[in-house]
């Protein structure tokens, strides 16, 4: 008896796109159509720098080859980078014909000998930069500390950015919260305008090789745009998923910061939009 795949969940391209193969529909639901669009933005600016989002796994494979040479195990550099060992294992078996950039660039930037043990300490500021662009895009500190499989009061340290080093096992639970949450859209008004206010930089406007980077400068293109027009957006998506619990208008113009006028009339064009 064949077993029914579990769908990919929403907010995730693989979601948005659906599988031909498994007869899994594509779903254009707001949280799906805001990670394609974003996939869609992602690969657009590496072909437009020359970089390609796929790279040929042969010299990824030689690379893993010359480090496991040189004493560097699978699992550890797995544990350094953020991926299984299995993914590491089929790219060496050449099960696997060809990689992301992303991971071709972590592979290649590990020098013989030089794989990192968890427990070393790195600088913070990729973490820092990482907890802040999923603030950007609305994602309450409770969820990305969830994805992130961190305690909510060390997500909020480090977004806050206090320390200077992390342990690196912290930052790469950090990272993994980053690209689990990174091509979707959270719904907190509040740290989307605490983002707006601190101007934090989104997911789509850091490169790979600038966000780890301390001299690294985000790529703000048209986000900033995109950004009021989304706040916006949440702002109404907010609003209406109080009102469905009967909140009382002035307490929703309260929760959200907002006029009760506008709370106000945002609820009264719903109802006659529904109507």
């Amino acid at each position: 008896m064949t077993t029914a795949r579990e769908l990919p969940a929403h907010g995730t391209y693989a979601r948005a796109r659906g599988n031909h193969r498994s007869g899994a529909q594509r779903c254009r639901c707001y949280p799906c159509r805001a990670a394609e669009g974003a996939y869609a933005k992602r690969r657009k600016y590496l072909q437009a720098s020359g970089r390609p989002l796929l790279a040929d796994a042969a010299p990824i494979a030689a690379h893993l080859k010359r480090l496991t040479a040189a004493g560097d195990s699978l699992t550890v550099i797995a544990d350094q980078i953020g991926y299984s060992r299995s993914t590491l294992a089929n790219i060496v078996s050449g099960r696997t014909r060809r990689v992301r950039s992303a991971l071709a660039d972590k592979i290649l930037a590990i020098r013989p000998g030089k794989a990192m043990a968890s427990n070393k300490s790195v600088p913070a500021i990729g973490s820092v930069r990482r907890l802040r662009a999923l603030a950007a895009l609305g994602h309450y500190l409770k969820d990305i500390a969830a994805a992130a499989g961190i305690d909510q009061s060390t997500a909020s340290y480090v977004l806050n950015g206090h320390p200077e080093t992390v342990q690196y096992d912290l930052a790469l639970r950090i990272d993994r919260g980053y690209r689990q949450l990174g091509t979707r859209r959270g719904g907190s008004i509040r740290i989307l305008r605490r983002a707006e206010r601190e101007q934090w930089a989104p997911p789509a406007a850091w490169d790979d090789d600038q966000i780890d980077d301390p001299n690294g400068t985000p790529d703000a293109g048209d986000s900033a745009e995109m950004n009021r027009d989304e706040l916006a957006e949440y702002r109404r998506q907010e609003i209406a998923h109080l009102a469905a619990f009967n909140v009382p208008e002035h307490e929703i113009a309260q929760r959200l910061g907002m006029s009760p006028h506008y709370v106000h009339d945002l609820i009264r064009d719903r109802l006659t939009e529904a109507a």
